[in-house]
């Protein structure tokens, strides 16, 4: 790990002894390239959703499968070759982890393809990794069961489009500079551009503190003002039934129904910067995992608080 850090702190591969540059890498991808065919596995409405608006944005094509046991399906009956496969970890049904092995131990003669129309076998498709978790530990059980690189969410759209993109255009790239390249710090400004505008930032008209961080939600969307406002819309969208969904599992009480939908609420809100609104939505999720429902009443009026105040200022923005 501190040679990872050492090594994307000063951006070492960058020099000419390495036979490929992280530097090169984000050149390549500043601008599209031809359409890719993606497939996104995700089981929550709201990340399926912003996963297509960010690399829709760049004309690529997104198939959305809802967990991996529907993926491992798609890959092996589709009539059509997908690019890459952006997978989720924590689905119901059947996991991220499981349906990369499934999908790894497939064959072309398997989905009655036939010769595969690309040097490409289908079991070799890139899978990238999306996940929450930020522990060294699920990285790397990431990489061990066959994905070939991992992104963090909330999901960075200059991140997301560049790891995907590169990922096809440099297929024969160490697995372990994309992970380096994947969870590089966030301190690495030297090649994040400041697409930030001073009218993004948040002006202070209300009276208590933001709980929306404008600056590093708008950086992550490279600027892109109208991703932001698709983002808010798609909150708008998803949010109350999200609350209304825990509110009814506290009172059943229902721990699985309370874990995953404290857990797609707080999903949501990452993507503002929220961390207070997090924290109390992560509360609630560990309470239903741990079936510990003691302090759950408080918790929530704590989390409806600061849902109310989070809904105020996204509607000012």
């Amino acid at each position: 790990e501190l040679l990872d850090a050492v090594v994307d702190t000063l951006d070492l591969y960058s020099h000419p002894s390495f036979q490929f540059s992280s530097r090169k890498l984000l050149d390549e991808t500043r601008h599209p390239i031809k359409p890719l065919n993606i497939l996104v596995v995700e089981d929550l409405p709201a990340n399926q959703k912003l996963a297509n608006a960010i690399l829709g944005k760049r004309g690529h094509q997104v198939t959305i499968a809802v967990n991996g046991r529907v993926a491992v399906d798609i890959v092996q009956s589709c009539d059509q070759r997908f690019d890459v496969i952006l997978m989720d970890i924590q689905m119901p049904v059947m996991d991220g982890l499981q349906a990369t092995a499934a999908i790894r131990s497939l064959s072309d003669a398997s989905n009655g393809l036939g010769t595969p129309a690309s040097d490409t076998p289908i079991s070799e498709t890139p899978i990238i990794a999306m996940t929450a978790h930020a522990m060294q530990g699920d990285r790397e059980a990431c990489l061990a069961a066959g994905m070939d690189a991992y992104i963090p969410k909330p999901l960075d759209a200059k991140r997301l489009v560049e790891l995907t993109e590169s990922i096809v255009l440099n297929p024969g790239t160490s697995k372990v500079l994309h992970r380096k390249h994947a969870i590089a710090s966030e301190s690495k400004s030297a090649i994040v551009s400041d697409f930030i505008d001073s009218d993004f930032k948040h002006s202070g008209k209300l009276s208590i503190p933001s709980l929306v961080d404008y600056e590093t939600s708008l950086k992550r969307l490279g600027g892109d003002k109208e991703l932001f406002v698709e983002f808010v819309e798609i909150f708008r969208d998803d949010s109350p039934k999200l609350m209304e969904d825990i509110s009814r599992a506290i009172e059943t009480p229902d721990y699985l129904a309370l874990e995953k939908s404290a857990h797609a609420l707080k999903g949501l809100m990452s993507n503002f910067g929220a961390t207070p609104c997090c924290d109390s939505a992560l509360n609630l999720e560990l309470a239903g995992r741990n079936r510990e429902l003691d302090s759950v009443d408080n918790e929530f009026s704590k989390l409806k608080a600061f849902f109310k105040q989070l809904c105020v200022e996204l509607s000012e923005y």
